[in-house]
């Protein structure tokens, strides 16, 4: 009995302590948090905004990039609160000059893209010549060159306005300049999916016109026009369609209720759409017909459905523009990474080892769209 009870005397001792420890370590604490900073002492680090949300402008030039570069930055306004990230074709040999040669054509600053860096709006950035610039979680990375004698093309323009369109989606621009070749179609195309805007050079006014050429082969882009018009037209788009304030989750797509002239206008543009191209818009999603909708508007200064459809009445090419808006493509080789790298590590191994290969291995993957995933 009597070691019993010295065990039970112990083990209260032992409680009391840990709570006396602790009581000490809170008051500790409080005096740390309550005590003033001295004046001459160290002050609380100051968080620097992110800049994260910053617009940018994706450019691509190759041949005949120079004038054309020149004629772009000089006719740029230096307030519009975009970034500006230019890549170039550049040999792997000679370090670029770009910060020499256009830091005359421009109050904004001009740089060359480093790793980490992260794009400032009123400023130019350049990628340097022997590695390809992406953007990455907001900053830009530099990426080994690939080598277009051993792993096909290099396409540095393609690659930046892929991962543009990843980080930026809506608050992009993807612009094509002078060259040759067909640079900037494939990464044009992925920001016209996440909603960008693209610009293309007029070909007739391009020195080197294949790019401009090629882009508007493939793609229905928002705006062709001369150099010496981008920057007037960008410094309208940021401000009447690229800048907006954050939405917060709870504000997003709550859409106002049309009142009666407005419905029937909306209608009569669904009806107009279904005579032109044979399918009917009528039972889709509303929100996403919106912000479609609202798009074009943008681009044709218009505020209302009736205004809009004045619009489309009194130009041919807008309702093929609408209608390529509303069926834009949603698919492309390797979309979401993270599954087909599950694909390849844990599933196509189970799938193989051990298979007779008398047998066919099918694969189902449902609404593919174009297919692109499946292949």
């Amino acid at each position: 009995m009597k070691n019993k009870n010295k065990e039970k005397e112990k083990e209260k001792e032992k409680e009391k302590t840990t709570k006396k420890t602790a009581k000490n370590a809170r008051q500790s604490v409080k005096k740390v948090i309550q005590k003033p900073l001295d004046k001459n002492g160290p002050r609380p680090a100051i968080i620097k905004p992110t800049l994260r949300n910053t617009p940018i402008v994706g450019i691509g030039a190759s041949a005949g990039g120079l004038e054309t570069i020149q004629a772009l930055i000089k006719n740029l306004p230096n307030d519009t609160d975009l970034g500006f990230v230019i890549i170039q074709h550049l040999s792997e040999e000679f370090p670029s000059l770009a910060e020499q040669i256009y830091a005359n054509y421009t109050s904004m600053k001009v740089q060359i893209g480093k790793d980490g860096m992260e794009v400032e709006p009123n400023q130019i950035y350049f990628n340097p010549h022997n590695a390809d610039l992406i953007l990455k979680d907001g900053f830009l990375k530099l990426i080994p060159r690939l080598d277009s004698t051993s792993a096909g093309l290099h396409l540095p323009i393609n690659q930046f306005f892929k991962s543009l369109a990843l980080e930026r989606k809506g608050h992009s621009v993807g612009i094509i300049l002078s060259g040759t070749g067909a640079d900037g179609v494939e990464g044009m195309k992925a920001l016209r999916l996440a909603g960008g805007i693209t610009i293309t050079q007029d070909p007739a006014t391009a020195l080197y016109p294949a790019m401009p050429q090629a882009t508007l082969d493939q793609i229905d882009v928002d705006f062709v026009l001369p150099v010496e018009k981008m920057g007037s037209e960008l410094a309208n788009i940021f401000q009447r369609v690229v800048k907006d304030k954050p939405i917060k989750a709870s504000e997003k797509m709550q859409i106002k209720p049309l009142n009666e002239e407005e419905q029937s206008n909306f209608e009569l543009i669904i009806d107009k759409i279904r005579a032109e191209h044979g399918i009917d818009f009528a039972d889709y999603k509303l929100s996403t017909l919106e912000r479609r909708f609202q798009r074009r508007m943008d681009f044709c200064k218009t505020s209302t459905f009736k205004e809009y459809l004045e619009y489309i009445e009194k130009n041919s090419t807008e309702l093929q523009s609408l209608y390529e808006d509303l069926t834009i493509n949603v698919t492309h080789f390797f979309r979401d990474p993270e599954i087909f790298e599950y694909i390849k590590s844990e599933l196509l191994n189970k799938l193989v080892v051990g298979h007779n290969n008398e047998n066919p291995i099918r694969i189902w993957v449902p609404g593919c769209s174009t297919g692109e995933e499946v292949y």
